[in-house]
């Protein structure tokens, strides 16, 4: 695993809504009558942070094993080499790992060294990466249970939805 991805089914969950739906209901639309052309959201990345900060957020992690998968490859790699968001979401998952482990230098340090891959465009080993696909799929499963696992209505409700979640 070397790229970020979005998640399209889940073997033990019946009417599954797949990311792909769900970033449809939100994302920039450059239609008129659509509420979502004054969307933030252009990139299917925004999505996955938005549900990774939830589920770092609450401790919310799910096994990417037991969901099917594709990759995120609209314009991933050029917006995250130009943007800093990557460096603040890792950071923030840095921080949880160090928390979990509070004073303990050696178990800190081992578990960076298995994260963290500094050739990667993530900055993240196969390893670290999983991890952090597990804490997105924690975060959407907490967005999706608190729309009553539906899309959203509107995009303001969206984030009314997302702002309750981080405060």
């Amino acid at each position: 695993m070397k790229k970020f991805h979005f998640i399209n089914d889940c073997k033990n969950i019946p009417n599954f809504i797949s990311m792909e739906t769900f970033w449809d209901s939100i994302k920039k639309k450059n239609l008129n009558s659509s509420q979502n052309l004054f969307s933030p959201l252009e990139d299917k990345l925004d999505l996955f942070y938005i549900c990774l900060l939830v589920g770092l957020k609450h401790d919310s992690k799910d096994d990417i094993s037991n969901y099917d998968k594709d990759e995120i490859t609209d314009k991933w790699t050029i917006n995250l080499k130009n943007s800093k968001t990557s460096d603040y979401i890792i950071g923030l998952f840095l921080s949880k790992i160090t928390k979990k482990h509070k004073e303990n230098k050696s178990l800190i340090n081992k578990e960076l060294n298995e994260i963290l891959d500094h050739n990667s465009d993530t900055k993240l080993s196969d390893v670290g990466l999983i991890e952090l696909h597990n804490y997105a799929i924690g975060g959407y499963n907490i967005i999706l249970k608190e729309l009553d696992n539906k899309i959203p209505a509107t995009l303001v409700n969206f984030f009314i939805k997302i702002y309750k979640l981080l405060n």
